[in-house]
Formats: C-alpha cells, sequence, structure tokens
C-alpha cells in the first residue's frame, strides 16, 4: 500500500493530465449525444466548420482564378495548395 500511495504522490501531474481530458471528453460526448452514447458524430461539425468553406473556396478557385491551385495566403500563412487539391480530387472521384 505505501508503494501504491509513493506512486500517486509522485504522478499525480501525470495521471491528472491523462484522466483530466479523458473525463472531460467522456462528459462531452454523454452531453451531447456522441458516437458510443448516441447517434452524433464529430465528423458533423467538423464539416461545417472546415469543408464547407473549403469547398466554397474550391468552386472559387475552379470557376474564376485558377492561379489559386498552386499557392494562397488564405490557408494560414500560406502554403502549398496542390496537396489539397489532390486529396479532393482523388476523393470526388470515388
Amino acid at each position: 500500500m505505501s508503494k501504491l500511495r509513493t506512486y500517486f504522490s509522485r504522478n499525480y501531474p501525470l495521471l491528472l493530465s491523462f484522466w483530466g481530458p479523458l473525463v472531460l471528453m467522456l462528459g462531452y460526448f454523454v452531453y451531447r449525444q456522441m458516437y458510443p452514447f448516441g447517434k452524433e458524430s464529430l465528423l458533423t461539425v467538423d464539416l461545417g466548420q472546415q469543408y464547407v468553406d473549403f469547398f466554397q473556396y474550391y468552386r472559387q478557385t475552379i470557376l474564376h482564378d485558377p492561379s489559386g491551385l498552386f499557392y494562397s495566403f488564405s490557408k494560414a500563412i500560406g502554403g502549398e495548395m496542390l496537396g489539397e487539391w489532390l486529396i479532393i480530387c482523388c476523393h470526388l472521384s470515388t
């Protein structure tokens, strides 16, 4: 029993950093009725926040400004957009 108490007293920050987020996320999933506890999914939230805007940008690029296929400052600080386009095109073709 003494070894167990010593282990918990030495490692309580590590244990809290593991169990704290786990309990918070589990509580959130129960509250929002997410997958293991209901029929909702996190993907629907992610779709509304990210991919709808991306597809709007995709449409704008294809129809009006093809130069946005290679480089864009609207992607955070800037970066290559070619990888994003390839992922979307491959996904849409399946």
